[in-house]
Order: structure tokens, then C-alpha cells, then sequence
């Protein structure tokens, strides 16, 4: 009965102590990062630049809630769904790329960071969650037009509370960590010199 007691006191001793390291170091949301919108019904809806937003789905009303708050574009990475029937009602500009988020490759990021360079701004990008195709590609428009260092944003992408899948979608922070970033900003930049 005493061993089995002490067995039971050290797995008690061994929980709080993991419980504890857990919580030791607590962060503030630096402010930096994307922060939330509030007002409008759309989950996962956070201002990350002056230019861009990024949200979950939005449904009819959203559409008409993110036009009236001054959205004019969206852009939508959802592979089997368009917005013609959420935005009917509104002017907003769409654009879409069709992204798969277990196949993220460097053609799909080009063509929607080349979408988000073209838009009209501000833009909302969007997939249905909000959190791993639109996590992906607002971290690569970080780094490629606001300069960021991978590290920062990846630390966001993975920090910030979107709800990054990672045990899904594992290829994505792999993809962020080892993608050529210079290849893109040379791109970019050779494009707004056109």
C-alpha cells in the first residue's frame, strides 16, 4: 500500500511540475502580429497590415460587413469553393486561388501573392478555417513585401491563435522554414518595376 502511495505521489509531483514548466514563461501578442477585428461576425477576422485582413469563410452578410468597412478585394484559397455566391450582393473585386492546404508549392504562393499585389486594398484572404492555406500565405506575404524575417513569421504563423492544423498539415511550416524568399522578392520587385 506505501508503494503504491508513492508511486501516486510522484506521478502528482511529476504533473504539477509539467503543468507548471507549461505556464512559466508566458507571452504578450506582440503587436506586430495580425491583430483581431471585432464588431463583425467573422471567426478567425484579424487586420494584419493597413492592406491586408485575413478571416475564416465569410458568408453573405460578412461580405457585406467587410465591404462597408472599406474591404474592396478578396481573396479566396479554397479549393472546391468560390465567393460568387457570398459577395453577389457586394462590388468587392474576387480573386481566387484554388489551393490545396497538404500541397502548398511555390507556384500557388506566386499566384496569390501575385492576386494580393494586384487587388485593389485593402484585401481579405480567406479559406474556410482561416488558418492554414490563409496562415501560409500571409506569412510569405510578410516576408516577401514587408520584410520580415522567416523566423518572425513563422513565430506568427505558428503563435498567433489562427488554429494552424500542424498535425494535418505538417508540410506547411516545412515549406515556410525552407523556401527560397529571395527568389520571390527578386520576382516582385522586378514586377512593380514593369
Amino acid at each position: 500500500m506505501k508503494e503504491g502511495t508513492r508511486v501516486k505521489g510522484l506521478l502528482i509531483a511529476l504533473s504539477l511540475l509539467l503543468v507548471a514548466n507549461a505556464y512559466a514563461d508566458p507571452r504578450v501578442r506582440p503587436i506586430e502580429w495580425a491583430q483581431p477585428m471585432l464588431g463583425i461576425e467573422l471567426g478567425n477576422f484579424y487586420k494584419v497590415s493597413d492592406e491586408l485582413y485575413r478571416s475564416e469563410q465569410p458568408d453573405d452578410e460578412a461580405m457585406l460587413q467587410l465591404e462597408a468597412m472599406g474591404i474592396r478585394s478578396a481573396l479566396n484559397l479554397r479549393e472546391y469553393h468560390s465567393d460568387n455566391g457570398e459577395a453577389k450582393s457586394t462590388t468587392l473585386k474576387l480573386f481566387r486561388v484554388a489551393m490545396n492546404a497538404g500541397e502548398i508549392n511555390d507556384a500557388l504562393v506566386e499566384k496569390a501573392l501575385a492576386a494580393i499585389a494586384a487587388a485593389p486594398k485593402p484585401i481579405l484572404v480567406h479559406c474556410w478555417h482561416g488558418s492554414d492555406r490563409t496562415g501560409a500565405i500571409v506569412a510569405m506575404y510578410r516576408m516577401v513585401f514587408q520584410d520580415w524575417p522567416r523566423e518572425r513569421a513563422i513565430d506568427e504563423f505558428l503563435n498567433g491563435g489562427y488554429g494552424y492544423h500542424k498535425s494535418f498539415y505538417p508540410n506547411i511550416e516545412s515549406y515556410l522554414e525552407n523556401v527560397d524568399i529571395n527568389r520571390f522578392k527578386k520576382q516582385f520587385a522586378q514586377k512593380s518595376q514593369q
